[in-house]
Formats: structure tokens, sequence, C-alpha cells
């Protein structure tokens, strides 16, 4: 008989106190591929989408700059080309009769421009080829310049060309002279208002050749100014005689001829002989060759 004993408990019996337990990780799930490393020598297969977007990024790169490219080189050659059709800068260098017409001058620089396929291209323009070719046609044109700007489509011609101031006969040739004394033949054209010189100086005639110099041209033109400011002496003609340097003016309705010289002013040479002629005239003395006023303060007559 069991008396009032407690009786004892088992390790089984008593339960366990409370732990904190964490709860297990969440483990990603891989591929196989995923994580094995490879096996040297075997080749990795690679990511064809990841792939393709940057082959096409390459190309579309690519297309791009040869975009550019053709872009830029059709710009330089567009602009790099020139059309027949020059721009044409025309000046005088004296006033006097124009010897030909600008549409003229503008129609001898296109022909020229338009005779070889060279200035079609300003890196092939022919500037010495063009110049010869209009100064052959037009010789009185003075200075030239053939250019081709940066951005422009037609080669500029900019001449200086120089005036009728005189008109000259030798026989039945009718040239004009130029305020340089350049010979300049002529086909058309009004002259009719220039002075009439005549010539028997024997000094080449042709055309394009310098018959006079710069002084002497200026001098003749000063000379026609006194006598048509003089009625009274009515001028019939100027002559350039063989004898060099020297002009003869005629008067009409007088027998004799006046002689001057080309280099020198005539102002001081006519004062003297408006003086000279007045003189005679009081003495009633008409020569009969000529009244020489070439040396100054000495008037001699025949």
């Amino acid at each position: 008989m069991r008396g009032p004993f407690k009786s004892k408990k088992t390790a089984a019996d008593t339960p366990r106190q409370g732990r904190n337990v964490r709860p297990a990780p969440e483990t990603n799930v891989y591929s196989y591929h995923a994580v094995r490393r490879p096996v040297p020598g075997e080749t990795v297969a690679p990511d064809r989408a990841g792939t393709a977007k940057s082959q096409l990024k390459k190309v579309l790169v690519n297309v791009e700059v040869l975009a550019i490219i053709v872009t830029v080189v059709g710009v330089v050659v567009y602009y790099s080309l020139l059309g027949s059709t020059p721009e044409v800068l025309i000046r005088q260098t004296a006033t006097g009769v124009p010897i030909r017409s600008q549409q003229v001058y503008r129609t001898i620089a296109q022909n020229a421009v338009a005779g070889s396929w060279r200035n079609k291209d300003k890196l092939t323009l022919d500037r010495n080829s063009i110049a010869t070719t209009i100064q052959k046609q037009a010789p009185e044109v003075k200075t030239m310049t053939v250019r081709a700007s940066l951005l422009g489509r037609r080669p500029i011609i900019d001449m200086t060309v120089k005036t009728a101031i005189l008109r000259i006969v030798r026989g039945s040739t009718m040239n004009v002279l130029t305020d340089d004394g350049q010979l300049i033949a002529v086909n058309n054209g009004d002259f009719a208002s220039l002075p009439l010189v005549r010539d028997a100086s024997g000094l080449p005639f042709d055309a394009g050749n310098k018959l006079l110099t710069t002084s002497a041209v200026a001098n003749i033109q000063m000379l026609e100014t006194y006598f048509a400011a003089h009625p009274e002496l009515k001028l019939a003609s100027l002559e350039l005689p063989p004898a060099a340097n020297e002009i003869w003016a005629r008067l009409e309705n007088q027998p004799y001829y006046v002689k001057f010289t080309l280099d020198e002013n005539p102002r001081v040479a006519f004062g003297e002989l408006l003086a000279t002629i007045k003189n005679l005239k009081d003495k009633g003395i008409t020569p009969a060759e000529y009244v020489d006023v070439r040396v100054e303060e000495k008037v001699f007559y025949k």
C-alpha cells in the first residue's frame, strides 16, 4: 500500500519551455545552368536578345554617321559647282564714251566662262584663261580679277575698263583713243561727240597699240576745251604730224595752222596764241602758213 507520497514526474511528463525559433530563410531556386560554372574549354552560349539589340544599335549609329558624311559631301559638291553665267562688275577709269555696252561685256565674259569644262567647278576654275580670252576681245580692259566666293555658285569677274576720249582717223580707218593713249578698233557706237584727231604721225596704228602717252591725251583734251571756249577761233581739225610730240590745230576760214607741243599743258601757249592773233590783226598781218607757240614766251609765225 502506497502512502501519501507524490508520484515522481519524468522528463517526458514535464512540458518544455517556449523558444524563439527563427524561420528558415527562403531559398531561391536556380537553374542548373545558372549556378553551374563552365568547365574549362566549354563555350558559354551568348544572350541572344542582348546581342541582337547591341547589333541593331551599332547599325543605327553607322547609318547616322553615313548620313552625315553623305550630307556633308553633298553640300561641298553643291557649293563647289559653278554656273556658266558669271557675275560681271564693270568700272570705268575716266569720264568718256563707253567703248562697249555693259551687256556686250557680260556676253564676252559669259562666253569666256562657258568655253571650258574646267570653269564649272571652283577647284578647277581657269582664271588666267578667262582673263586672257576677255582681254583679246576687249583690249580696253585695264584690270580684271576672276574669283569664286565660298558660298556663291557664279564666277565673279570684276573689271575696270577704259573709255573713249578721242576719235582718231588715218585714211579710211577710224579708231578711238583711251585716256592712256591706247588705240581701240570700233565697229559701231556713237562717238561723234568726241574730238576728232587726224593722224599723220606714221606711228603704228594697229588696234591695241599705245599711240600717245596719258599726258599727251590729256593735253589734247584741254586744247580742244580752250578752243571751244573761244568761238572766234573755230577749230576745224587737230592733226598729229610726223614730228614727235606735236599737234597742229587748223582753224576754219584761216590759211594757217597753229603748232602746239604735247609735252606741256597748253594753257599758257593758248593764251599767247590769243595775244599774237590780236596783235597781228591790229597790224593787218595774216600768217600764210603757221603760228608756232611751242616755246613758252616765244611765238613764231610764217
